[in-house]
C-alpha cells in the first residue's frame, strides 16, 4: 500500500476537519482537555483511571485517517480498552510531518511545566508520518518506549535522496535538531520499529535507526498498511499494552529493552489467527508454489474459526487436482 496515495485518498476539507475538532472538543471536556495548538495541530487530554493513570500513552495522528476510523476516533483513544491509562493525542490536518513551530512551544511548555513528571511511564506511538513525529517528540520524555510502524527518519535530501514518495513535503526544514528521528529517538529507554521487508522505503528509513535502544522487526506478506495490519490482528494493542506496564525505574533499561522487544515478538504471534494475513499467506506460497509449506498451512487454516472453512476448500481442491 502507498502511503502517501493512501494520505491524498483520506483527505478532508478545512470544513470537515473543524466539524471533527468540535466533536473532539466536546467528548474531552468530559474526561481531560483539549488545546487547539495551531491552525493545523491539536492536543486532545485523556485523564486515566485508577492504576494505569500513572501510564501516559501519547500519540501522534492524522485527522484525516481519525476522521475514517470507527467511532471517528484517534486510535490514541481506542485503544488499550482493558485499562485506563491517561493518553495525550496529537492530531495534525493534513502532512504537516508536525513541524511546526508551535507545536515544539506546545512540549517544551510541557516539559518545563513538569507535566511529563507525573507519569510514571511514557509510551511514544505513531505510524508513518506520525511515528515520524513520536520519534521526534519522544526526547521531550527521555527513557521512555517508543513504537513506530512504517518508518520514517526524515525527508531531509541530503539524509534521504532515495525517498521519492513526498516530494512536495521535502521542501520543509528537516535540518533541525529535532527533525532526525533516530537521533531523537535514541534518548528512549526502548524504541521498537515495525516494518515491512517487502516495501525498499520502509527498510531503509528503518536501518537508520541503529542506536543501541532501537530494535527492528521486520513483517513479512502484508495487503494492508503494518498499522492495519497490527491493528487488525490485536498485536498493537498487545504491544503497547505491554509497554505502558514497564517503569524504567524497576529495571536497568538493557533489561526494559530486552522485555519491550519480547513482548513485542510474542504479540506478532497473534496474527496467526488473523484472517486477512492468512489468506493473503496462502495467496502468496500458492503463487510462488511452496507446496510443503502450504500443507502446513491448511493444517493450521483447518484449526482456525475465522478460516477454517476456506482452508478445507483449498485443500480438498488442492488434493483432487493431484
Amino acid at each position: 500500500m502507498n502511503i502517501a496515495a493512501t494520505m491524498d485518498n483520506w483527505r478532508i476539507s478545512d470544513e470537515d476537519a473543524e466539524t471533527w475538532l468540535s466533536e473532539i472538543e466536546a467528548t474531552a471536556q468530559d474526561t481531560g482537555a483539549y488545546f487547539r495548538i495551531s491552525a493545523d495541530h491539536a492536543a486532545i487530554f485523556h485523564e486515566g483511571y485508577g492504576a494505569a493513570a500513572t501510564s501516559l500513552l501519547i500519540t501522534f495522528e492524522s485527522m484525516d485517517q481519525a476522521c475514517h476510523r470507527p467511532h471517528r476516533l484517534p486510535i490514541g483513544l481506542d485503544l488499550c480498552t482493558s485499562d485506563d491509562p491517561s493518553r495525550l493525542v496529537i492530531v495534525a490536518k493534513g502532512r504537516t510531518w508536525f513541524r511546526d513551530a508551535a507545536l515544539t512551544t506546545f512540549f517544551t511548555s510541557l516539559h518545563d511545566d513538569q507535566f511529563f513528571s507525573d507519569f510514571e511511564r511514557h509510551v511514544f506511538y505513531g505510524a508513518a508520518m506520525g511515528g515520524y513525529g513520536a520519534a521526534c517528540y519522544s526526547r521531550y520524555a527521555p527513557d521512555s518506549v517508543v513504537i513506530t510502524t512504517e518508518p520514517v527518519a526524515t525527508l531531509a535530501p541530503l539524509k534521504a535522496p532515495w525517498e521519492k514518495r513526498f516530494p512536495d513535503q521535502r521542501r520543509r526544514d528537516f535540518n533541525t535538531t529535532d527533525s532526525y528521528a533516530p537521533e531523537c529517538a535514541a534518548t528512549a529507554a526502548s524504541c521498537i520499529i515495525l516494518h515491512r521487508d517487502s516495501r525498499a522505503e520502509d527498510v531503509m528509513h528503518a536501518s537508520l535507526f541503529n542506536s543501541a535502544c532501537q530494535h527492528r522487526l521486520p513483517l513479512r506478506f502484508l495487503r494492508q498498511s503494518a498499522e492495519e495490519h497490527l491493528e487488525g490482528s490485536g498485536a498493537l494493542e498487545h504491544i503497547i499494552s505491554a509497554a505502558l506496564m514497564v517503569c524504567p525505574g524497576d529495571e536497568d533499561l538493557l533489561l526494559l529493552k530486552r522485555r519491550v522487544e519480547l513482548e513485542s515478538l510474542q504479540a506478532l504471534r497473534l496474527r496467526r489467527t488473523y484472517e486477512p494475513y492468512l489468506r493473503y499467506l496462502f495467496a502468496r506460497l500458492n503463487r510462488d508454489d511452496r507446496s510443503g509449506l502450504l500443507r502446513r498451512l491448511y493444517r493450521h487454516g483447518e484449526s482456525v474459526d475465522s478460516v477454517k472453512e476456506f482452508f478445507q476448500r483449498k485443500r480438498q481442491k488442492s488434493e483432487h487436482s493431484d
